[in-house]
């Protein structure tokens, strides 16, 4: 059974008595599915990995005859048109940003029977073009997501700041959190991870050119434009430089300038500091003991003259 056919039985238990007399002579619910299915195929447009993407919110406008009809009724026939024109979209095997969304509303100088509809994509965030420039992510289909400072939730759900129309990315897959420094990506429990260049990460400080993959979307992270400052960004708390090994398991942390267990916190004494040398530079006398110090006894090997 396909979509049109199962909302068409879903439609009978809410089509009865008071609510069928609303559709006589005026539109009908399966003119206007058949008019959002019309739509979605008509702004069909392909992504990365051979996907295609259509609107996923619908405004059906009609008259302001039928919409007044229709009015007590409008808030259900809205989820159940959002629900059959969910479904059609899964059955054709097409991506959407999120869930689909109906909305119906009046329209002035529309004659009554007669539908339209608006369709459009939402991606719950601010896109811009492919020569934008500054701290933002960049799909591969040239769409730009700016990241302004604070956090920023990527995934398909409609609680996702940049949402994305795969399937693989959870509804909040991961947070970016910028601090107008450095931008650090974390993983929020997402059920088929995420990587960086080819590695798969929990925590991440990024770097300009970093490649993020969730599901099958890739993203870049660029930061053209952007003072040397924020280009350069540290390693998370907590996280090692690249290239630097891990630690072995068990061995505890060493902070930065601190000696190992045991080891005094300076260097013993009568000696210099680590990386000064004993005596004075290579080729530099001695020279005369202070007054009223005795001279010490001559190098190994140097008699008195």
């Amino acid at each position: 059974m396909g979509a049109l056919q199962r909302f068409e039985k879903r439609l009978e238990g809410m089509v009865e008595g008071a609510f069928a007399k609303v559709f006589k002579g005026a539109v009908h619910p399966v003119e206007i599915l058949n008019a959002m299915q019309g739509e979605a195929a008509a702004q069909k447009s392909s992504l990365a990995g051979g996907r295609v993407l259509v609107p996923n919110r619908y405004v059906v406008e009609l008259s302001r005859t039928d919409h007044a009809r229709l009015a007590p009724y409008a808030s259900a026939l809205g989820r159940e048109l959002a629900q059959a024109q969910a479904e059609y979209i899964g059955e054709q095997g097409w991506a959407v940003y999120g869930n689909v969304t109906v909305e119906v509303a009046a329209r002035e100088n529309l004659n009554t029977g007669s539908i339209n509809v608006v369709a459009q994509v939402f991606t719950g965030g601010d896109v811009g073009t492919a020569n934008a420039s500054g701290v933002r992510l960049l799909t591969d289909d040239g769409r730009n997501y700016p990241l302004g400072v604070g956090s920023t939730v990527i995934g398909r759900g409609e609680q996702a700041t940049i949402r994305l129309a795969d399937v693989g990315a959870s509804r909040q897959h991961a947070r970016l959190d910028y601090d107008g420094q450095r931008v650090v990506l974390t993983d929020l429990g997402s059920a088929n991870g995420l990587t960086v260049n080819g590695h798969r990460v929990s925590v991440v400080a990024l770097n300009p050119g970093d490649q993020i993959m969730i599901g099958s979307t890739r993203l870049t992270f660029r930061t053209d434009g952007v003072a040397e400052a924020t280009r350069m960004h540290r390693p998370a708390p907590g996280q090692q430089p690249p290239g630097q090994g891990q630690r072995p398991p068990g061995q505890a942390q060493q902070s930065q300038g601190q000696p190992p267990a045991g080891q005094p916190l300076g260097p013993p004494a009568g000696q210099p500091p680590p990386g000064q040398p004993l005596g004075p530079p290579p080729g530099q006398p001695l020279g005369p003991p202070p007054p009223g110090q005795l001279p010490g006894p001559p190098p190994p090997g140097q008699g008195p003259r």
